[in-house]
């Protein structure tokens, strides 16, 4: 017959588990950062009866641009059996739209267009080094399995991605509706609670291997049908953006969240 104090055990062991602590643990580390935090953040169409879930969304005053707000796209992740392994490329992150930025008038106005270069110029995603591959090692014969049918990092991006899609139309829409100038910053994160590597392979086939607290991976997004928009005096057709998520370790989010002070 199973006690009270076999019962609080299993609770416990059953929680440890679960995602929740590192959910619970990210929130805290945001609200000491001075962000608002709101956990298990549904998304979807009104009319739909299924609905997506992201993490955590969190949202704070831009502390460099008046009249600006960065609002953080989190997903946590656990995975303490198996490192995740990003792949580094000869490429540095120099391209000021692979900032995620919601403006009405950054398309169309110059002198906006300049700021953000300079504003860029200081940003903590110029000039860093971009993974674009990346995979999971299962370091045992069960897990070897289930990542061939369920990639953990995949999944970790389609959610993010998807999440990000929905609520930048959204506000794209609600600051035309309102004819506001208030400019927004979308940052997709995934918090890792697990073994973390960059890995780089050279022209002879080499690895390097570097243990890593924080990674970015380059993402391109194809648009579902060509876009035509006008940016910085010219119209162009776009068929695709290219986005930046940045991976970051659990014992590193604090330091990780100076970039935006």
């Amino acid at each position: 017959m199973s006690t009270k104090k076999d019962l609080e055990k299993h609770i416990k062991d059953a929680i440890q588990k679960s995602g929740f602590p590192l959910e619970i643990f990210t929130s805290i580390i945001l609200n000491k950062h001075g962000w608002s935090v709101s956990p298990h953040a549904y998304y979807g169409e009104s009319n739909s009866v299924l609905s997506n879930e992201l993490d955590i969304i969190s949202i704070r005053k831009n502390r460099r641009i008046q009249n600006a707000k960065d609002v953080l796209l989190i997903e946590c992740k656990k995975q303490h059996k198996d490192p995740w392994v990003f792949f580094r490329q000869n490429e540095v992150n120099s391209n000021v739209f692979n900032l995620v930025i919601i403006s009405s008038n950054i398309d169309r106005d110059s002198s906006i267009y300049e700021f953000f270069k300079n504003y860029f110029s200081s940003h903590y995603y110029f000039g860093k080094p971009l993974c674009t591959y990346y995979l999971p090692i299962a370091l045992s014969e069960k897990n070897e399995k289930r990542m061939m049918t369920k990639n953990p990092i995949y999944k970790s991006i389609t959610q993010i991605i998807s999440a990000l899609k929905f609520y930048t139309n959204q506000e794209h829409m609600f600051l035309r509706s309102l004819h506001s100038e208030e400019i927004v910053f979308y940052y997709p994160i995934i918090v890792f609670d697990g073994d973390l590597f960059s890995a780089i392979i050279d022209e002879n086939g080499d690895i390097t291997l570097n243990e890593e607290n924080h990674v970015q991976l380059k993402i391109r997004i194809e648009y579902d049908r060509p876009v035509v928009k006008r940016v910085i005096d010219k119209r162009g057709i776009f068929r695709s953006r290219v986005i930046i998520i940045d991976i970051v370790k659990k014992n590193y989010l604090d330091e990780f969240l100076k970039n935006f002070d």
